[in-house]
């Protein structure tokens, strides 16, 4: 019985930590599905920022600008939602830019005055661009989160490695002290 519990200790200690280790790889999956849809969302929003953009200055119509002004709350509710959650203060900084950005191309398209339309047009693809990049943001804290899990993961096999062979070890070792102390006292007998 001594010499089962190293083992006993060994498997309990194995499943315990691949059950932490699975908790935490679909939390990662869950939160890197999460910032694709957002991320896809920014994006999608923001091409349809440009076409509202662009009808409305073709055919001057308001219900386009207050369509415009619509998705922009949207997107303004998703970049909220990024910054909230994004970890790292680039991506904080990537969504401030994008938001003034697109409050700048808001206040253009339904000023009062002429509209600048050279400016007004490299303020859309000022969004596109922190669109792009945003895309790229977050696919590279999604690779280093798998990464990390991933990393994470090789040290528990070698965490593991190592405690198997020592109770192993151990196992074996009690298993010889089990057997000596049992042993000596028949020896005598028999002597």
């Amino acid at each position: 019985v001594l010499a089962l519990i190293p083992l006993l200790v060994a498997v309990s200690y194995a499943t315990y930590a691949f059950q932490q280790q699975s908790t935490k790889q679909r939390q990662i999956i869950q939160t890197n599905e999460v910032y694709s849809q957002r991320s896809n969302a920014v994006s999608a929003t923001i091409t349809e920022l440009v076409r509202l953009a662009r009808q409305y200055l073709l055919l001057n119509d308001p219900s386009f600008l207050e369509l415009f002004s619509q998705k922009k709350t949207a997107l303004q509710a998703h970049i909220g939602a990024l910054k909230f959650s994004l970890p790292y203060p680039e991506h904080t900084a990537l969504l401030s830019s994008l938001g003034d950005a697109l409050n700048q191309a808001y206040i253009t398209l339904g000023g009062t005055g002429p509209m600048d339309q050279k400016m007004l047009a490299e303020q859309l693809q000022t969004l596109v661009v922190l669109s792009e990049h945003l895309n790229v943001a977050v696919t590279q804290y999604q690779q280093d989160a798998l990464q990390n899990g991933e990393e994470e993961f090789n040290r528990i096999l070698d965490r593991l490695f190592l405690f198997s062979v020592l109770t192993l070890l151990g196992t074996i070792l009690l298993m010889i002290g089990g057997t000596y102390t049992v042993s000596r006292p028949i020896w005598r007998l028999s002597e």
